[in-house]
């Protein structure tokens, strides 16, 4: 009788083990729906906050994939921006995929080391000046149709960038180009030749080599 209440007593305590362990990955994927090909999806900054913080350190060739599905990229709970909160996880790079999001940038990825691909929002108005300057691990970057400004040095010494794509019916005015606005050459240099480049070619990806000087169109 006693082996028969030990033996219950041991498989009662397993079930209890493992009804502990669904609980907390419950509660560290609450508001984040997975998605098997595209990494995860997250609803506020908060939920993205506190997975990140728990993820293992990796490089940029092994970029955790997100998609932000909000409304503003500030997190209520401890007052800070996803740039904040991008810096704060320096050894944790991502790459963000904000195109549904609602949020309007406005410099919050300024010197995001770990930020290696990025979709902006649909709804995007603008690219401040040195919105991404110093994004030193910037791969590319997708510029929705509804940007009708960047501002002069806003990818300044991003010099890993090398694909640029400027979305369907993108159309942004030459005046409202920046100067200097996209790295070209080597040691965080900028110039025009993306801006040359788009002046004729409009939307579609621009490619350069890593350092290099010239972009170029894709077919």
């Amino acid at each position: 009788m006693k082996n028969k209440r030990s033996v219950l007593l041991v498989r009662l305590l397993g079930l209890a083990i493992i009804a502990a362990i669904v609980f907390s990955a419950a509660l560290l994927f609450a508001g984040c729906e997975s998605d098997d090909d595209d990494g995860l999806t997250f609803n506020s900054i908060e939920d993205f906050d506190k997975w990140l913080s728990k993820r293992k350190e990796n490089t940029p060739d092994t970029s955790y994939n997100v998609k932000l599905n909000v409304g503003s990229l500030r997190s209520s709970r401890r007052d800070i921006d996803i740039g904040d909160i991008l810096r704060e996880n320096y050894r944790k790079y991502v790459n963000l995929d904000l195109s549904e999001s609602t949020a309007i940038i406005s410099g919050e990825f300024y010197s995001c080391g770990t930020l290696t691909d990025i979709i902006l929002p649909n709804n995007t108005p603008d690219i401040q000046a040195g919105s991404f300057m110093g994004c030193i691990n910037l791969i590319s970057i997708t510029i929705p149709d509804s940007v009708t400004s960047i501002g002069s040095s806003a990818f300044k010494g991003c010099n890993s960038l090398t694909s640029v794509t400027f979305a369907t019916g993108s159309n942004i005015p030459d005046a409202n180009f920046g100067n200097g606005a996209f790295p070209e050459g080597s040691y965080g240099y900028s110039g025009n030749a993306l801006k040359t480049a788009y002046s004729t070619g409009k939307a579609g990806t621009y490619t350069r080599v890593v350092n290099g000087e010239t972009w170029t169109k894709q077919p």
